[in-house]
């Protein structure tokens, strides 16, 4: 009732952080992108000195780790979250702060229909749920759901019982099996576009891009984490946000990759050619959240989801 009556986000959040430190039973955590939890997490850890009064039980402080959110959660067995897709990559920094917790897929889940089911370590499609189409994004094609085959890239298209008719969910997933007649799938990303003066940046684009640089820091053991594409309308440019400060030192050479990636774009070398475009940079974050704080100021605190490709203006 304290955050269904809060006056601003920040009230919200707070009324959130001292509910969930009171809560000494909690078993299940059911969230969307595992950066939701992890930002609460931090925030925990950030403001214990005024939190610890509520839980006289927890010795520890936040420098213990994980063990410190064991004590205060010594309950908590499962977490449901997305897996796939652009929050993938944060899997694994949830699972080591949680290490005696078991992730769950949450699947493919929206506000508008839940398109599939978590079976056997499967995403199987929830053919009872609502009535599926699926629009082939390598052909423009309507797919039927028992004629989709593996390997195939979609798009579902929804009709539920509350009213949707032919909606395009905008979700891109890839058919991964058929299991028991039952087409699986991985989901990929979202369909957005960036398009500034008519470049038509897609997300694919952003993530093929972000996983190219991923396996360059890795190669040169650089701890840092390539988070988003940025289309910003401003200063006419695209910029890719990295967090960590250490890859500075090689800022010059992922300028010259960035732009070499995004010239392979017809329509983007198109604007740079007729200097519609200035040429790409990468700017540095020292966290996720200050990436959302730049580029998506109007955002709510905890609630801004992983996106590989943002569009500021």
């Amino acid at each position: 009732r304290e955050v269904e009556w809060a006056k601003t986000s920040e009230e919200a959040w707070w009324h959130l952080l001292t509910y969930l430190v009171k809560t000494k039973n909690l078993t299940f955590s059911s969230i969307w992108s595992p950066t939701y939890w992890l930002e609460v997490a931090k925030s925990i850890e950030s403001h214990w000195s005024e939190l610890k009064s509520l839980r006289k039980d927890v010795f520890d402080g936040p420098e213990a780790g994980p063990l410190f959110f064991q004590k205060l959660w010594p309950q908590l067995q499962v977490i449901s979250c997305w897996d796939s897709g652009p929050s993938a990559r944060f899997v694994g920094e949830l699972q080591s702060l949680f290490p005696n917790v078991k992730i769950h897929s949450k699947g493919v889940w929206s506000t508008e229909a839940a398109v599939t089911l978590p079976i056997r370590d499967k995403k199987v499609l929830a053919f009872t749920s609502h009535y599926f189409e699926f629009l082939c994004l390598e052909n423009q094609k309507i797919v039927k759901g028992w004629d989709l085959q593996p390997g195939q890239r979609v798009a579902p298209l929804l009709w539920t019982a509350s009213g949707l008719r032919n909606y395009l969910l905008g979700d891109q997933l890839r058919v991964t099996e058929i299991w028991n007649g039952l087409p699986c799938f991985e989901f990929e990303g979202r369909l957005a576009t960036a398009d500034l003066v008519g470049e038509k940046i897609d997300e694919s684009i952003a993530a093929s891009l972000i996983q190219e640089i991923e396996v360059l820091f890795q190669e040169l053991e650089i701890k840092a984490v390539p988070a988003s594409l940025v289309a910003n309308a401003h200063l006419r440019r695209y910029e890719l946000a990295i967090v960590g400060s250490s890859v500075f030192k090689v800022k010059d050479q992922l300028d010259r990759l960035l732009e070499r990636r995004l010239c392979e774009s017809h329509h983007y070398q198109l604007a740079r050619d007729l200097s519609q475009l200035k040429p790409a940079t990468v700017c540095f974050f020292n966290e996720h959240k200050d990436i959302a704080a730049t580029y998506l100021p109007d955002a709510v605190k905890g609630q801004v989801k992983v996106q590989q490709l943002i569009t500021y203006q």
